[in-house]
């Protein structure tokens, strides 16, 4: 269902994001299948199914592991060319032990340098040997410890990230993330079933377990589709879903104590970036024509954290803060040109912020094409 199901195109959505996060999500979910039916043609065979938890079963669950893991952090990062190579290099150690595990097996005369003898026909008595119970011992605790690392790392990347998203937009907006929630805790306890799948290999558990799955995979699905409204929505936020919330904290109270103020980014109710920027454009001084403006002194009547307006700027709006200025600036020349057409552009210049005529024209010409002059004759046109 997943991999069939195509993402909805829209200038406003990071849609090829959203792709790759929902086909490495399905590639572990598919995985799971896979072992189902590796348990289910091991049964048929007549061979014991509860070996399949020594090496097999672990070792597909590492890997699984990693998929879903690189699938939610392109959700929540946009990032659409995911690097493996962290995930190749942990890998390496589940590598190594299955190998040696299956050389001493397979391989004539070697089984005799570390347990003569047991007998080596078999693979039952294989593994009740000790140097099987050693590799699958080192195999397990691997593979918990890494999960452990992952289910951390994980619920910190949902934190910052659900943070980000409020700073950006409003309660219901921000209520569409209830999917991500979901999504992150099905995965979490998804791998702790997996992980005490490994350690309590019980007929009665793995039977609970298979059924728990089955339900998490489910509920992973629909939640993965659901997200997909989500980006619809919140579009560009996506971007920079990245930024450390705590580390933003604490260059506003820092710039704080500097200037004797309150800066506490809360201040403003948890309103959404673009209220609190509108609020501050509608302002009856009109404070954007001021001169010598700076992103410090914007953020500063904002009360915002400067790094959060810029990042806003730069992937909502699409603009630097200079350019975001120079064209509120003109459009403010535009207005006093159209209502006020006989006005002198010294004094226009003087009113929005300009140092003088030839600075005004100068910005005003790279915003609009055209001079102050050239834009007055065509209304008169």
């Amino acid at each position: 269902m997943l991999f069939l199901t195509k993402g909805i195109k829209t200038p406003l959505s990071n849609n090829k994001s959203y792709i790759k996060g929902k086909n490495l999500i399905a590639t572990g979910i598919l995985m799971e299948g896979f072992v189902h039916f590796l348990m289910f043609i091991t049964i048929v065979l007549g061979y014991k199914y509860q070996n399949m938890y020594e090496f097999v079963i672990p070792t597909i669950f590492f890997v699984q592991v990693i998929i879903i893991y690189a699938g939610l952090q392109t959700f929540m990062y946009s990032k659409v060319n995911v690097s493996y190579r962290l995930g190749v290099y942990m890998s390496l150690p589940i590598v190594a032990i299955v190998l040696i595990h299956y050389a001493i097996f397979f391989i004539p005369g070697l089984h005799a340098l570390v347990d003569g003898d047991i007998d080596m026909t078999s693979y039952d008595a294989y593994l009740e040997c000790a140097t099987s119970r050693v590799l699958d011992a080192l195999l397990t605790a691997y593979i918990v410890t890494i999960t452990s690392i992952g289910v951390y790392f994980l619920t910190v990347s949902k934190i910052r990230f659900l943070a980000h998203i409020r700073k950006y937009h409003n309660g219901e907006e921000r209520s569409k993330c209830t999917w991500i929630h979901i999504l992150v805790w099905s995965l979490i306890v998804f791998y702790v079933l997996c992980c005490f799948t490994i350690l309590v290999t019980t007929p009665e558990f793995n039977v609970t377990s298979l059924w728990i799955q089955f339900v998490l995979s489910i509920i992973i699905t629909i939640s993965t589709l659901n997200i997909q409204e989500i980006y619809l929505h919140l579009g560009q936020a996506f971007a920079n879903a990245s930024t450390n919330v705590e580390e933003q904290k604490a260059d506003d109270a820092t710039e704080g104590a500097d200037n004797g103020e309150d800066t506490d980014p809360e201040n403003n109710d948890g309103d959404p970036i673009s209220v609190i920027i509108d609020r501050w454009l509608n302002r009856s001084d009109r404070p954007y024509l001021a001169e010598g403006l700076t992103i410090n002194k914007v953020a500063e009547q904002m009360n915002l954290n400067k790094r959060l307006l810029s990042q806003y700027l730069n992937n909502v709006l699409c603009q630097n803060f200079n350019a975001w200025i120079n064209e509120l600036k003109v459009n403010e020349v535009k207005r006093i040109i159209e209502e006020e057409p006989s006005q002198n552009f010294n004094t226009i210049a003087n009113r929005v912020g300009f140092n003088d005529a030839p600075a005004m024209t100068k910005v005003f010409k790279s915003v609009c094409g055209m001079t102050p002059t050239m834009y007055r004759n065509s209304l008169v046109k």
